[in-house]
Formats: C-alpha cells, structure tokens, sequence
C-alpha cells in the first residue's frame, strides 16, 4: 500500500470589510451617560431571597427533568 499525501492548499486569510462605526449620519446624539446608573437597591430582602430559593427549586427541577438529581444546597447571587 502506497499513501500519497497531497500538499494543502493555502486558504486566503479572510478579510472584513470595513465599517465605520463612529461615523454617524444625521442628527443622531448618543445618549446620555446616566443612563447607566445603579439600579437603587431593593429594601425588600425577604423578596430577593424567595426568589431565590424559587430559582433554585426551578433548577433542582430543570436537572430532574434529564434525569440528574441534584440538590442546591447554597446561593449565592450575583
């Protein structure tokens, strides 16, 4: 048996075309930066953790349903 390789060809290195994407047509004005301000932080607690362990239920569930069992046993948000 005789294997013969065959040299690869060279792909062309792909090029993207280019976009200017600081360059804005019109009268159009970026918006203001307050717009990412912090959310304000809920003074409701017991709400946040309900949801939660809620989520943590839905997930348990979620595993289950693929036939892996599984239990949270902490949460930790963010």
């Amino acid at each position: 048996m005789t294997i013969i390789e065959t040299p690869s060809q060279k792909l062309a290195t792909p090029t993207q075309e280019f976009f200017p994407f600081m360059n804005v047509a019109g009268d159009f004005k970026l918006p203001p930066l307050d717009l990412l301000d912090d959310i304000p932080k809920s003074s409701d607690k017991e709400i946040e953790k309900e949801s939660l362990r809620m989520n943590a239920l839905r997930v348990e569930g979620k595993l289950r349903d693929f036939g892996v069992e599984g239990e949270v046993v902490e949460i930790v948000p963010g």
